[in-house]
């Protein structure tokens, strides 16, 4: 009976257990049930937003195609319009260039044409006229040659051709542009009048373009040389700091020599004309041609320590500086003689016969002052000693008159020598004065204070004088002397 009653109590309690565990999972289930219609919702969702998503994509994919064909297009006009201008640039310089050049080969075809003319009259002249014929068209004949020779030498220099070409840029976004037209001119500079045998030729290139300017190296630039001996010649190309380049060779052997160049390639269209002249011998003659290139009748000169040349004519000085002569002086001159150049201060002193002073310039022809009327009376010719003071000889008082550079009055070199009109003075490199005694028909040599050191010859009328500064130094006297005139050397 108790055994019964526990079997009853046990079933009581599965029972129990049972619809606990029964509540418990339905609860459980409907919870799932939830679980199940939020995670289907959130399905849902995120089926949307995978939509939307790549709805996204599609938007911003149409967006960035439009977009990048828009700045494509835009880049593309822009690159378009920069070529068009640099293509315009290109053929404007192209065009400018061709036309000069055409425009210059006609003018050398007229000429040609009208010398030809010429040629051909006159060959027919000398063939078939006779004597009068010919003098009766001497003065027009020989008029129209010197004009056709003179459209020649203007039109023997070449303007210089520009030389172009097109620079790209590295990057088109960063610098806005696909590149630059470079273009240059190039000329030459500095050339020498002439250059003495042995000596090196240096000519400069320089550019002449104030556009954007070409990247040029040393290697870029091809020089020829043709010479009237047919010397083949070595030049060396070599840039400076500056931007020129120097063009140099070693000069060996006389005659003319045309340079010209090529940049990139391509011919500049500039010529230099050097002429090699022997290391020693007579180098340029100046004198007054028709068209009063060199109107002076010279008498005395100096040459300044940096080259200038400085010739007395009368009422007026001339600059000579190469192959170019300007004048100073007219107005204020009277009658120029004897000419110095200082050189401490670098002025040009020179002897006012017609004032009895000496006018003081500085060295590019600008008056400053004069000195010596208190003292001078007939002034002739004028050196400056060693210490830099001014010695000037006097022919009416017959004295050699000392002054400073500043003009101040010193003394007169001794009264002892009994000079007789007094040219020509110089002073050797122990400050030993020589002095051309005209009137005596002899030349003194004196230390600086007069004291006679020797007679150094008998000469008939000694005016220049000049003397070396090789040891022992040597005397150069020109004797004016009517039957002779005659330049003398002595030896000390």
């Amino acid at each position: 009976m108790a055994a019964h009653r526990e079997h009853i109590n046990d079933v009581k309690d599965l029972q129990t257990a049972a619809a606990e565990w029964t509540e418990l999972l339905n609860g459980n289930l409907q919870k799932m049930g939830f679980k199940e219609k939020k995670t289907a919702g959130l399905k849902k969702t995120l089926r949307e937003m995978i939509k939307a998503v790549d709805e996204l994509y599609e938007r911003g994919e149409n967006k960035i195609k439009e977009w990048t064909q828009r700045t494509l297009d835009f880049v593309k006009k822009k690159i378009e319009e920069n070529e068009r201008v640099l293509l315009e640039e290109l053929k404007q310089i192209h065009d400018s260039n061709k036309t000069t050049l055409n425009a210059k080969i006609k003018e050398l075809d007229c000429i040609e044409s009208d010398s030809s003319s010429v040629t051909e009259f006159v060959e027919a002249v000398k063939h078939h006229g006779n004597a009068t014929h010919l003098m009766s068209v001497r003065k027009g004949l020989t008029s129209r040659i010197e004009e056709l020779l003179s459209l020649y030498d203007d039109v023997s220099q070449i303007e210089p051709c520009s030389i172009f070409e097109f620079l790209p840029c590295g990057d088109f976004l960063e610098e806005g542009k696909l590149g630059e037209v470079a273009i240059d001119k190039f000329q030459f500079k500095e050339i020498p009048e002439f250059v003495r045998v042995g000596d090196e030729v240096n000519i400069k290139l320089v550019t002449v373009s104030q556009q954007q300017k070409l990247n040029v190296s040393e290697e870029d630039i091809q020089v020829d040389v043709t010479s009237s001996t047919d010397e083949t010649v070595a030049t060396m190309v070599t840039g400076n700091e500056d931007g020129t380049f120097s063009i140099t060779w070693q000069a060996t052997t006389e005659g003319l020599y045309n340079v010209s160049t090529s940049v990139l390639g391509k011919p500049t269209g500039t010529v230099a004309v050097i002429k090699i002249v022997p290391k020693k011998g007579l180098l340029h003659v100046f004198k007054e041609d028709k068209k009063g290139a060199f109107p002076v009748a010279p008498y005395y000169s100096a040459v300044s320590s940096d080259g200038l040349i400085f010739i007395t004519s009368s009422d007026k000085i001339a600059l000579i500086n190469g192959k170019d002569a300007r004048y100073f002086g007219e107005g204020i001159i009277e009658s120029a003689v004897g000419i110095a150049v200082h050189p401490l201060n670098k002025c040009v002193y020179v002897v006012d016969k017609g004032a009895r002073c000496v006018r003081v310039f500085s060295n590019d022809g600008v008056y400053i002052f004069s000195f010596g009327r208190e003292h001078l009376e007939k002034p002739r010719c004028i050196c400056i000693n060693n210490g830099g003071d001014v010695m000037v000889s006097d022919e009416g008082k017959n004295s050699i008159e000392i002054y400073r550079a500043d003009g101040q009055y010193q003394y007169t070199l001794s009264s002892n020598l009994s000079l007789k009109e007094p040219e020509g003075i110089a002073v050797d490199k122990d400050g030993c004065v020589y002095v051309c005694d005209y009137g005596n028909s002899r030349v003194l040599k004196v230390d600086s204070r007069g004291n006679l050191i020797s007679c150094i010859a008998k000469v008939e009328q000694p005016m220049g004088i000049c003397v070396t500064n090789d040891t022992p130094p040597r005397v150069i006297v020109a004797d004016n002397v009517e039957s002779l005139r005659v330049v003398r050397v002595f030896a000390q």
